[in-house]
């Protein structure tokens, strides 16, 4: 059999995928171990079956039969059936897993995927066959992708799902349009739905060009989601080309969505040019460009905080309910992280609508918090104008406190200002600790002395 050739990027990413699953069946391996009791073996046993097989080291297999005092020495190689079945009689199989793993690749490569039914039958336990199987199937779908897709299909829990979605992956790698037609015979319309998906995926991943030319060859129920899939992958590597591309879109839905990733993508790379296009393209709504500029400033405020703000500003306020607030907001909430005084400047010019005033705030309080500075988090509270303000901001900041930095809070609650904020300090504590774990019986019984009675 001929191996398929593929490039160099697909080889590294199939190998990661390979690498993962031994990796997870070893650590399954490893936990089960723990509840696996076995008693020392007696001299006779020992002098029975013995193999020895070296991870780095496959060459050399050791057995000893019964009532033959001279060994055998077979390379494993050669056999790897009679290596299979010295393995498989072990009294602890799966603590042979990593060899199993070994020999059977060997065998397969030898002689060929007729043999994953007799690997199969002998293997009993449950966690070692499905480690194993769907280990053996990973290598045999870069050779026989149809045969170990069914083979997949025979197995069970996870070890089935992560071998249909690597096999796919592979088999979608080296010839996407063949591994479609032949899950989509599939009787199972869930199995046919996942597989057709993912296929489509890692299609557009690798040549979405190539996808979008394809799509008439498609099944009818497959056009839409290739489509979305490859101009979203377009995006994610060719904003400006994928912006081209959106002049020949009618579906709304799907413009509004390949936008939003757009705008991501491409602020990343040059957010002054995104910040360009969001203000001048067509969205559908006033709602949907002002959600895909607030991620063009996000990117834009790590570079340009002012420009970001100043043009936040300059933005009408269409989002409604939690989020009726001024775009400024998402440039504060994401300058705290590298410049928390430009941020508490910046509180003083943006614009007393909506919930403008108390997000922000909310968001420079918690980054104090966060950087240990709960004084200047809590002196902040008394720049708001009004009292209903201060207490809405005071009582948020402290159940942040009391869930992010319960120790510090506990320590200073006697020296908060008021008693309804010593009271929101001992509620938030105590809401919290379950989830914290931070106070002892004894701390929480001293915090209910801060509630009212009853």
């Amino acid at each position: 059999m001929q191996l398929i050739q593929l490039n160099k990027a697909s080889l590294v990413s199939i190998g990661v995928v390979l690498g993962a699953l031994v990796a997870s069946a070893l650590i399954l391996v490893i936990f089960s171990l723990k509840y696996v009791q076995t008693d020392p073996p007696r001299a006779s046993e020992q002098s029975k079956n013995v193999l020895l097989i070296e991870s780095n080291n496959l060459d050399t297999l050791i057995s000893e039969r019964d009532g033959n005092s001279n060994k055998n020495i077979t390379s494993a190689r050669e056999n790897p059936e009679i290596a299979w079945e010295t393995l498989i009689t072990s009294n602890t199989p799966i603590a042979q897993l990593e060899s199993l793993l070994k020999v059977a690749q060997i065998w397969i490569e030898k002689d060929g995927v007729k043999v994953i039914d007799q690997i199969s039958a002998t293997l009993t336990n449950t966690t070692v066959h499905n480690a194993v199987i769907a280990s053996v199937l990973q290598s045999v779908a870069l050779v026989e992708p149809r045969v170990s897709l069914q083979q997949a299909l025979d197995l069970t829990g996870e070890a089935r799902q992560f071998s249909l979605r690597t096999i796919i992956e592979v088999w979608a790698t080296t010839d996407p349009q063949t591994a479609l037609a032949s899950v989509s015979i599939l009787d199972s319309r869930s199995d046919r739905q996942t597989l057709q998906e993912a296929i489509l995926r890692v299609w557009a991943k690798d040549d979405p060009q190539q996808l979008l030319n394809a799509l008439a060859s498609l099944p009818e129920n497959l056009q839409q989601f290739g489509r979305e899939v490859a101009l979203i992958a377009i995006a994610r590597n060719m904003p400006r080309e994928a912006v081209r591309l959106l002049a020949d879109l009618t579906d709304w839905e799907l413009i509004d969505k390949l936008s939003k990733e757009i705008a991501t993508q491409w602020s990343e790379l040059d957010a002054h040019a995104a910040l360009e296009w969001v203000l001048t393209n067509e969205f559908s709504s006033k709602v949907i460009q002002a959600e895909t500029l607030m991620t063009v400033l996000a990117n834009l405020t790590e570079h340009d905080p002012e420009l970001a703000f100043k043009t936040a500003r300059d933005q009408p306020i269409v989002l409604r309910g939690q989020h009726f607030r001024g775009l400024e907001v998402t440039v504060i909430q994401h300058l705290v992280e590298k410049d928390i005084n430009a941020a508490i400047e910046m509180l003083a010019r943006i614009r007393d609508e909506g919930l403008t005033v108390a997000h922000a705030y909310r968001y420079v309080g918690e980054a104090l918090i966060r950087n240990g500075e709960f004084d200047r988090a809590l002196k902040l509270g008394e720049r708001l104008d009004n009292k209903h303000g201060q207490q809405s901001y005071n009582g948020r900041l402290i159940y942040y406190w009391a869930r992010h930095e319960p120790e510090a809070l506990f320590s200073l609650i006697e020296g908060l200002s008021n008693e309804f904020m010593k009271e929101q300090a001992a509620r938030g504590l105590i809401r919290y600790n379950p989830e914290t774990c931070a106070l002892s019986d004894e701390q929480l019984a001293q915090l209910l002395t801060y509630l009212p009675d009853g």
